[in-house]
């Protein structure tokens, strides 16, 4: 992480010079970025310093930070790095760097890149730099791999309401997309991928959150839906306008989603019956662990299980909640009715 104004396109290209001295020359790396003008241009300067060292750049351009990830796993390349603001320290710029299986690339490795950046003295042959391809399909493929976790048909037939707030991130360009594809009656808020917030998202500030569940609400909607730029977490208000805990969003998930095993940061630990299979994550865990079926984290992250994507991403989430609601239950009913 590091603040915008402390950085420009030379230290963006010796960071990237950096990454790839680390990881060294015929290696692919996966590149992708939030909405905004200034993310665009430390991505494409961190590119040219990637490049330069002789490292294949596949560049998946404006996508939330799950689809990177997936992609970087989906398409077997070596590494990934994702450049986008972070949603709770306005004005900081997080970069992601990612291995082959979308892991977060532990403190050792980011030590040894950091070390590399003044490492600027290698000259650079036309033969030696690196190509970059344009992975236009990146969103397709990653909308394909989570629509496999839900009845789509049913969704479909009853084309229900969803009320949506994207933070101005990058999911607005996937997450309310699929919805209108599904046939559900969109209503979206906050949907300016290149746009600034002028204050807190709407899921990380109490009194903006109650305004939107009673959005919800008087809109007759089925579900409120507010997320945070990066589309890895998620607050849910229900057709009462009811915004729902953790510990409800777990509860209904054990109840009506299938889920067996649920992973849970450690102060969520004893909000759950003891009767329930509940695993305490790790704050430092890369990758989630195996044999999760849901998680719940902290500043309501959201995960549900699958045999490639094992790390934060809200929309499968909510795409399982709107799949209950399509089998004729409100989620109001069913909030009233947990143990």
């Amino acid at each position: 992480m590091a603040e915008a104004h402390a950085l420009n396109a030379c230290t963006a290209a010796a960071l990237g010079s950096g990454f790839a001295q680390v990881i060294g020359p015929g290696n692919v790396v996966v590149t992708g970025r939030d909405g905004k003008g200034f993310s665009r241009l430390i991505k494409r300067a961190m590119t040219c310093g990637i490049m330069e060292n002789g490292v294949e750049v596949m560049d998946t351009r404006l996508v939330p930070r799950s689809v990177t990830r997936y992609c970087v796993s989906d398409t077997s390349s070596d590494y990934g790095v994702y450049v986008g603001f972070h949603w709770l320290r306005p004005g900081s710029l997080v970069f992601s760097f990612f291995d082959a299986a979308g892991a977060i690339l532990g403190h050792d490795m980011l030590e040894r890149i950091l070390g590399k950046m003044g490492c600027l003295e290698k000259g650079t042959s036309a033969r030696e730099v690196g190509d970059i391809v344009f992975f236009f399909d990146a969103g397709p493929r990653y909308e394909e791999e989570i629509l496999r976790a839900v009845d789509t048909n049913a969704i479909s037939s009853a084309r229900p309401k969803v009320v949506v707030d994207c933070s101005n991130g990058a999911i607005s360009v996937t997450l309310p997309e699929i919805l209108r594809k599904l046939g559900c009656q969109v209503v979206s808020y906050n949907d300016d991928p290149a746009g600034y917030l002028s204050g807190m998202p709407v899921l990380a500030d109490e009194s903006l959150m109650a305004d939107f569940a009673r959005k919800v609400k008087d809109g007759g909607a089925d579900l409120g839906i507010a997320l945070d730029p990066f589309g890895e977490c998620a607050r849910f208000a229900d057709d009462e306008g009811v915004v729902l805990s953790q510990r409800d969003l777990g509860l209904l998930l054990m109840a009506k989603a299938g889920v067996r095993v649920m992973g849970v940061w450690h102060g969520l630990g004893g909000a759950f019956p003891s009767s329930m299979d509940v695993r305490i994550l790790k704050e430092d865990e890369g990758q989630l662990p195996r044999g999760l079926d849901a998680a719940l984290g902290q500043d309501h992250a959201c995960y549900l299980g699958s045999r490639r994507r094992r790390w934060w991403d809200a929309s499968p989430m909510a795409l399982k909640l709107l799949e209950i609601v399509s089998e004729g239950d409100k989620i109001s009913r069913l909030r009233r009715g947990l143990a």
